[in-house]
């Protein structure tokens, strides 16, 4: 899945959040880029957060060109331990924000680009939350297994009074600048509006990325769209 970089402040997206829920009020072939970036930034499905040092408000927890791209956020990313840093959580699987970032394609498209082909759906068996705009720092950057394996460890979905999910895969994408991390989550317990919340919680590097999704507010028609 291709993404590209958000062109739009997300301090506009914010303040048009409450007021406009596109995905609800337009289907998604009359989406402008700016309602797309609003799904890809500002939403139910994508949520922007400061990181914590890992062991200061929790620690690791165990369980179970010529293109742009679109939905990153504006600051936060690179560097050091240097306090906390912002970082965009995103439910990739979930309609709205695949139909986003296709939009966005689209609309940036030259005239004469041809629709790409069909593929396997890599959401058939998962739910995929990503993080971006974060970099591990210091020594494990250099040591992909080495921080594959803490992804792994320190990664779960957190749902009240059920085992939290663990993912079964995680791919780091650093290419034409992107720092971005998606994170694979087995469909083996699937998630549904009664569960009312799910928190997201990861340990990267040496920084703890946590927060939570509303699911009543992640619907569009009535319908839970996670997958």
């Amino acid at each position: 899945m291709q993404l590209l970089r958000a062109g739009f402040p997300v301090i506009a997206c914010a303040v048009s959040f409450c007021a406009t829920e596109v995905w609800n009020t337009k289907v998604s072939s009359r989406w402008t880029e700016a309602d797309a970036n609003l799904i890809l930034n500002h939403s139910p499905w994508a949520k922007q957060v400061k990181t914590k040092t890992a062991g200061s408000g929790g620690g690791a927890r165990r369980g179970g060109v010529g293109r742009r791209r679109v939905g990153y956020p504006t600051g936060g990313g690179g560097g050091g331990n240097v306090g906390p840093m912002s970082a965009l959580v995103r439910w990739e699987s979930a309609k709205p924000v695949q139909e986003a970032e296709t939009r966005v394609r689209e609309l940036n498209a030259p005239a004469d680009t041809k629709p790409a082909s069909g593929s396997a759906d890599p959401f058939e068996k998962h739910y995929v939350v990503s993080v971006i705009g974060l970099r591990a720092s210091g020594r494990q950057s250099g040591r992909s297994e080495s921080l594959r394996d803490q992804l792994l460890t320190t990664t779960q979905l957190v749902r009240k009074n059920k085992t939290p999910i663990g993912p079964d895969d995680v791919k780091v994408k650093t290419e034409d600048g992107a720092n971005e991390i998606q994170f694979f989550f087995p469909k083996t317990s699937p998630i549904s509006i009664e569960d009312k919340e799910v928190t997201f919680h990861s340990v990267i590097g040496r920084m703890t990325v946590e927060d939570k999704f509303d699911l009543k507010k992640m619907t569009r028609s009535g319908r839970l769209e996670l997958d």
